[in-house]
């Protein structure tokens, strides 16, 4: 029977080189010279001496052979079909270097048999340790894929595999490639069960690492193991302390327990106590791991988790089941840079060389304690990364230390939260006041003349002031116009950003708190536009979105623009409780809605300058007013002028800086010869009447944006007229020519 389940593991686990690795390496026997004597001499006289040289049997599934020696166990690969019981406990110190038992090695040299075992290589029979232990096994396995008691084992047409109910104790198993203390690479119908793996043990490889199984591709359960995993060199991966990594298997009752995996490379993945990738796995059930460490000191790791490092399937109407597992007492140590990191699972998704896959699995019944230090991005106390999540049920969590919980979520939040926590009340509910009606007006002046100012500013002012969204907003706008609603909606008074939670205050006097995971950026308004001064715009833009770990009703899911109190001295967001719905700007229940807040500690400079922004970015340059060509001209700007650079220094001694606005508004700025800047111009008197000060615009017509400043006009000691702009980031002088 042919099967592309081993690419399917190779695939999602990324095991970069092991492949190239097999094929571009001459694949080597695992049984050594005198070995491969042994077995033509043994195999030639199989018929009529083969009984005496186990302790009894018939090699046969009612009639196993009997093993009581370690050199009886060492014949098993003189017949890699038969089928082997233990009667005694096994000591294997006497073998230096102990090689595995079946080996992988490609069915054949066809593209499509370079994945699959052949069956003369693996062992294909069955192993019944009867409840022995062997003890002191020690392998180093030259062999680039399959390292462990076993090496390669799998079920043929024949019949099933399977290896079971043994005890390993102290061993020390190192490869590359698929290590496994009791079998490096499990493949198909071969089921592992019934194996503890106890005492000190030491489990070392590249990828694909496992306590009791290295890879496996069919069921393993009632396991427990104690080991030390060391994970080497960069692109490490895969490792756990029952298995490194399965593919479309369950892993059930298991039980993993005062182990350690560590891993000192760069960009290294897929570790949990458990297993670290549990590939299309349908269910992990009923399984605990307790007092474990896992270690990722080196840069850009990713997919850590308690129990696992990533799983799940593509199919979110069957995803994968984490049922019954408990987390007790585990410490994740990861670098500032690892991302996806979690106390139960690190993410769901498979990461290739062109795209990331999400996968969705499906926890219940589950609980987890204990402590993540450091990490990056996408770290949680249950979940990672749960952008793949259909549900979470999880009782407790691990402890989050080092970064704060919002630097650890990305995106827009921790900025938002802020270092101590950030309370923003409406925005327009502060600012849409008579109090601050005259600094709206001064911008809007300046841009469509001192008359239309009131009008304008009205006009602005009620277009973000609706009372009207979702589906009632769509059907008064549907003859083209629009507002938009901008304040809190569902009772909502303020939001407190804090950490990864947010507390909403009602407007009813009581409060309730939610904790968010980030579950990446999304776009809202995709595929919608709306007609603006003349010309047809999308809608679209991009939100990072938190989904609230538990049920939040309407605050289920919060989507923040990039804004910033920092950048732009307010918010923007939405809140909901469907995921879908409020990624629709003008349909649906949350059209022509986009809340926006403002720090409820801003300062008066602070709300100047968030009227300015609101006001420059929804002004008309496509032409100058008559009214506000006028002012430009009576105020004075109109003509040539040069900057004054005397005060800043030898270093621009030599530049010429000179500026032009013409009597259409019209500017250019010119450096030694070479235009630097092309924008429209705009002024307005904004104070007392005549004093040579007030508010000056210039919006630029190559970066398509306006800034203001303050100016003043006045006469030197030389009689010239002299032009002095006062901006962020510094103040020139320009004298008339």
């Amino acid at each position: 029977m042919k099967t592309n389940a081993l690419s399917l593991l190779l695939a999602a686990l990324l095991l970069l080189g092991a492949l190239s690795g097999c094929k571009e390496t001459e694949v080597k026997t695992t049984t050594s010279p005198e070995t491969r004597e042994s077995m033509t001499d043994t195999t030639a006289a199989k018929d009529t001496a083969a009984v005496s040289l186990f302790a009894g049997g018939a090699g046969t599934e009612a009639e196993p052979w009997q093993i009581a020696t370690a050199e009886q166990l060492d014949l098993i690969r003189n017949d890699l079909t038969a089928h082997y019981v233990l009667t005694a406990d096994i000591d294997l110190s006497g073998f230096e270097n102990w090689v595995p038992i079946g080996a992988f090695q490609p069915l054949s040299d066809a593209p499509e048999d370079a994945e699959i075992p052949h069956p003369d290589y693996a062992f294909t029979g069955s192993f019944d340790g009867a409840g022995h232990t062997i003890s002191n096994l020690k392998s180093s396995c030259e062999a680039p894929m399959g390292a462990g008691l076993f090496g390669c084992a799998f079920g043929t047409e024949n019949g099933a595999a399977q290896i079971a109910h043994f005890t390993l104790k102290n061993i020390d198993v190192s490869g590359r490639y698929l290590v496994g203390g009791a079998v490096g690479l499990q493949f198909t119908n071969c089921p592992v069960f019934d194996i503890h793996l106890v005492g000190e043990n030491r489990l070392t490889g590249m990828q694909g690492i496992g306590g009791i199984v290295g890879t496996g591709f069919d069921l393993i359960s009632d396991c427990t193991a104690t080991a030390d995993i060391t994970v080497l060199g960069d692109d490490g991966a895969c490792a756990g302390l029952i298995a490194g990594g399965t593919t479309m298997s369950s892993i059930q009752n298991c039980e993993a327990k005062d182990g350690s995996i560590t891993a000192t490379g760069n960009a290294t993945w897929g570790f949990g106590a458990l297993c670290g990738a549990p590939w299309g796995a349908p269910e992990i059930k009923d399984c605990k791991v307790s007092g474990t460490v896992i270690t990722a000191s080196g840069e850009n790791n990713r997919l850590i988790g308690g129990l696992v490092g990533f799983g799940g399937t593509y199919d979110s109407t069957a995803p994968a089941q984490i049922t019954g597992c408990t987390v007790e007492a585990v410490t994740i140590n990861a670098s500032e840079t690892t991302d996806s990191v979690g106390g139960l699972i690190g993410a769901g998704k498979e990461m290739t060389e062109g795209s990331e896959l999400m996968s969705s699995f499906m926890v219940s019944g589950c609980s987890v304690s204990g402590s993540i230090i450091g990490g990056g991005v996408h770290i949680g106390a249950i979940v990672g990364d749960p952008a793949c999540a259909v549900s979470v049920d999880c009782a407790g969590g691990m402890t989050l230390s080092a970064a704060s919980s919002a630097e650890r979520l990305g995106g827009v939040f921790p900025a938002i939260a802020g270092e101590n926590g950030t309370t923003y009340v409406s925005l327009f509910g502060e600012i849409i006041s008579d109090r601050w009606t005259p600094i709206w007006q001064d911008y809007i002046a300046a841009i469509v003349g001192e008359d239309s100012a009131p009008d304008m500013t009205a006009g602005l002012q009620g277009s973000i002031s609706s009372e009207l969204y979702g589906e009632a907003a769509v059907d008064a706008f549907a003859d083209g116009s629009y507002a938009f609603d901008c304040d809190f909606i569902n009772g909502a008074q303020s939001f407190t950003f804090r950490d990864d939670s947010v507390t909403i205050l009602r407007t009813d006097g009581g409060s309730e708190t939610h904790t968010y995971e980030y579950l990446g950026q999304y776009y809202v308004g995709e595929n919608e536009t709306m007609q603006y001064q003349g010309a047809e715009i999308s809608m679209a833009f991009p939100v990072d979105v938190y989904k609230s770990t538990d049920d939040a009703g309407e605050f289920n899911y919060f989507f923040l623009r990039e804004d910033t109190m920092e950048e732009t001295y307010h918010i923007e967001f939405r809140y909901g409780k469907d995921l879908e719905e409020l990624q629709g700007y003008l349909v649906g229940p949350y059209a022509y809605w986009l809340a926006a807040g403002i720090d409820e500690a801003a300062d008066e400079e602070t709300i100047n300058r968030v009227i300015a922004l609101f006001c420059l970015e929804n002004m008309d340059y496509s032409a100058h007013s008559e009214a506000a060509l006028r002012q430009l001209a009576e105020l004075g700007f109109v003509g040539d002028w040069k900057a004054d650079l005397s005060s800043f220094g030898e270093d621009y001694a030599s530049v010429d800086l000179r500026m032009s606005i013409d009597e259409n508004g019209h500017g250019v700025t010119m450096m030694n010869g070479t235009q630097t800047a092309d924008f429209e111009a705009y002024a307005v008197d904004n104070g007392e009447k005549g004093d040579g000060a007030g508010l000056y615009v210039a919006y630029s017509n190559q970066e398509y944006e306006a800034e203001a400043a303050p100016y003043t006009i006045s006469v030197n000691d030389d009689g010239q007229t002299v032009l002095t702009l006062i901006a962020d980031d510094g103040t020139i002088c320009w004298v008339r020519q």
